[in-house]
Order: structure tokens, then sequence, then C-alpha cells
């Protein structure tokens, strides 16, 4: 009984010695942080914070009450009284891996949306030429493209196969909080890429975000010493898959098989069959144009008949081997505690891979990212970014249409390249190539951005 009566007098001290503690919790610019998790440390008790932040719970006096919630670093504070104000800062790390920038330098959560994002840790192992090379294969389910081909051409992005009325289904592009164009960007200045999947950003961005939004923030200078950073690369672009195309021999074999077939009497000869036999062994050994008439200047009637002799696998005509490229990059960044400097050139050339078109692309980039400190409660921002860009082709931007790809495969191959004057034929395409229409397209653009914060 003794033990018994001393074991409730324990009881009922610890009971006394509880007190309720009534409390408010915000967040570092005084606004209630509702559903917060108060706890006793060490305890299974606790309880969650209201709409305006507040919480009342049983505690005893020097134990410790931990207040933590998503987003924010936890708080941990001693019971000394009735009533606790409790501050939770920002945890800025964990915002980092979850957040999206939206227009400004302001950080704030799009968790309605689907997002991913790529780092500049990986990018630094892609030797890219292109901005746009750098996220294929890194977001799933953005498609790119570069349209017709051909080095310089502008690239297209497709999220998710989203497609509009007017085909124009492209995601928003925004550079540091700008719209801009991603084909002028240098991979080597970007420091992120965030990709928002879904119509959910058009909550921030607008109706332009319906299939998308690419958001790109480019590297800024850090405190410490100057760091001169190069990078370049070189290559050849080649030709991966191009068809397998079959000799005039063969050829002439199946357009007989074909002709029988119909009943068509467009059938070639024994003799055509034998002098093509004998041009592919030895070309010198067989006159091509034979049955073209004296005098005559043109050669329509050899493009899609029976006659002349010749083996032309028009895509060996057309397409190099290989086409060189190559980028530098150089940048210096650094600075003290008042000032960061990212200032960086860049430089980068493509040849075209056909071998009788006057085509390549050269661009050239500039960019400076500095920041001042000016007094303790004024800080400035310098943004600034110029490209320029040169580009040659043949007719025009889009002049080499698919017409001229859908032809390579479909001219026949018994008809020699060279006419009787020792000039390209016009069924080659080359003399339009080479006409002199090519079209010489510069562009400029120029982007300065200056902030007060």
């Amino acid at each position: 009984m003794v033990l018994l009566l001393f074991g409730s007098m324990d009881a009922m001290a610890a009971i006394e010695q509880a007190i309720q503690v009534k409390g408010k919790v915000v967040d570092n610019i005084g606004e209630p942080v509702i559903g917060a998790n108060v706890v006793v440390k060490g305890t299974t008790t606790g309880v969650i914070t209201s709409i305006d932040g507040s919480f009342a719970i049983d505690a005893v006096k020097g134990s410790t009450i931990v207040v933590s919630f998503i987003g924010y670093l936890s708080q941990e504070v001693k019971v000394t009284g009735n009533f606790l104000n409790i501050t939770l800062e920002n945890n800025t790390e964990l915002l980092d891996e979850v957040v999206v920038v939206g227009y400004g330098v302001q950080k704030k959560a799009n968790l309605t949306g689907a997002i991913a994002t790529v780092g500049a840790k990986e990018l630094e192992d892609r030797p890219v030429t292109n901005a746009a090379a750098a996220l294929q294969g890194k977001v799933a389910n953005l498609n790119i493209s570069n349209g017709d081909g051909g080095p310089g051409k502008k690239t297209s992005f497709n999220i998710r196969g989203y497609a509009g009325l007017d085909a124009t289904y492209s995601p928003l592009v925004i550079i540091d909080g700008v719209t801009g164009y991603f084909d002028d960007l240098n991979p080597n200045d970007i420091e992120t890429l965030t990709v928002l999947k879904d119509a959910a950003a058009c909550a921030i961005y607008g109706a332009r975000a319906a299939y998308g939004v690419i958001l790109v923030t480019t590297k800024k200078g850090e405190e410490g010493k100057m760091r001169v950073n190069y990078q370049g690369n070189v290559g050849w672009s080649t030709p991966t898959v191009l068809p397998d195309m079959v000799d005039s021999y063969e050829f002439a074999q199946y357009w007989n098989a074909g002709c029988i077939n119909a009943g068509s009497p467009r059938l070639y000869s024994e003799e055509k069959m034998g002098l093509l036999q004998q041009y592919i062994k030895d070309p010198s050994s067989v006159d091509p144009w034979f049955e073209l008439p004296k005098n005559s200047n043109m050669n329509p009637a050899f493009e899609n008949s029976e006659l002349g002799v010749g083996n032309t696998n028009y895509f060996d005509l057309h397409y190099k081997d290989w086409a060189f490229k190559q980028n530098h990059n150089l940048s210096l960044s650094g600075g003290g505690k008042k000032a960061q400097y990212y200032i960086s050139g860049g430089y980068y050339s493509e040849d075209g891979i056909l071998r009788y078109a006057d085509m390549d692309f050269s661009r050239y980039n500039f960019a400076a990212n500095i920041s001042s400190q000016i007094t303790d409660w004024m800080k400035v921002k310098v943004n600034t970014k110029f490209m320029h860009s040169d580009e040659d082709t043949p007719f025009g931007d889009g002049g080499l249409s698919e017409g001229f790809y859908h032809s390579l495969a479909r001219f026949r191959p018994t008809v020699a390249p060279i006419d009787p004057n020792g000039h390209f034929t016009e069924l080659t395409m080359i003399p339009y190539l080479q006409s002199g229409t090519y079209t010489n397209t510069q562009r400029d653009r120029f982007r300065d951005r200056k902030s007060v914060v």
C-alpha cells in the first residue's frame, strides 16, 4: 500500500507541472503558417496550427516544443511560459529542389503541374553545340526536331504530343524571366533548364503557356577569385542512314518486270541492258548520250524515259561523307562580397552536309551577368546578352523543300549525271543549287535587363 501511495503522488505531481501552452506560428514575413506540426519533443503529444497559425498544447515547463512544416526549417523552442511566438524560416535548400522560377526573381512552386529540371552538372559532360541538343534525352515526353535539317535551322519542341488547331503547339521559352529564343542560347551559359509539361503553367504565364513552358536560368558570378574557363570541341557530321539504292542494271531489270506485268511496251532493250552492264564496269567505254540528237542543247527527253546510259546514285552524288563543325567558349567569373560577375563569349560554326550546296552557319554569343550591392538596402543587377548569326543557304530560308529530298530516291539511275558538254544535268538538280540564288541571312539579337532590388 505504501509503494502504491507514493506512485500515485508522483503521477499527481507530474500532472500538476503540465500547463497549457498557447502560441502562434508565422513565416519570415509575418504570414500565419497553416497546418504546421507542433509536437512536444520526446513524446507523441502534438497538434497542428489553425487557419490563423495559432495552437494550444499541454506541456511541462522546461520541455521542448518542435515546430515543423514542409518548405521551412524546423524550430525547437523551450517552454518557459504560457505563450510562444514562433517564426519559421524558409528552407532554401529544399525549395531549390522543388520550385521553379516564374517571371522576376521570386521563387514560387507550381506543384499542380508536371515538372522536370536539368542542372548544369548534367550538361557539362555533353559536348553539345546548341542548347536544344542539351535537352535531348534528358526530359521525358519532350520531343525535339530540327525542322528540314541543315546547319542553323530553327529547333521545334513538342511536349506530350500536344497540337493546336493552327499547329502552333510550341512551348513558351523564358530566359532569366524574359521570353526569348532558345536557339540563340549558348549552351555553356545555361545553369538550369526547367520544363513545365502541362497547361497548369497558364496560371502563372498566361495563355501562351498552354503547351508548356521551358524555363532557362543562366549562370551568375560567385564570390571568390576570378575563374577562367575554356570549353571547346570539334566534330564532324555524317549521314546516319541513307537508302541503299540499286545500280542502274538492277533498276532496269525491276522496271522491265513491272512493265511486263502491266502490259506496257516501255522496256529497256537487250542492247541497252548490255550497255548498262558495260557502263558499270567501265564508264569510259560507253557514250551515255549516243541517243541524243546532234546539236541538241537540252536533254529533257532523257529525264523519265528509257533513253541514255548511266549509273547514278543520287544520294552518293549529293551527300558528303562528313561536314565539319566546331564550338568554342570562354568565360570569366568571380567577385567579392559586394559585387559578382560572369562574362562569357562563344563561337559556333557548322558546314552543310550537301556536297554542291553553299550551306553553312555560324553564331557568336556574348553574355554578361553582373550584380553589385550598392548600399545595405539597394542591389543592382545587369543581365546582358547578344547574339549574331550568319547563315548561307540555297534559295533562301526553307528553299530546300521536301521535294528536293523526295526526288533523290525517285530519279532514274540509268541517266548519266554529266551532259555531253561536261556540265551537270538538270536532272541532278545541281545547276539549281549552284545558280547563285543562295541567300545570306544575318540576325542580331540584343537584350539588356537591369533591375534594382
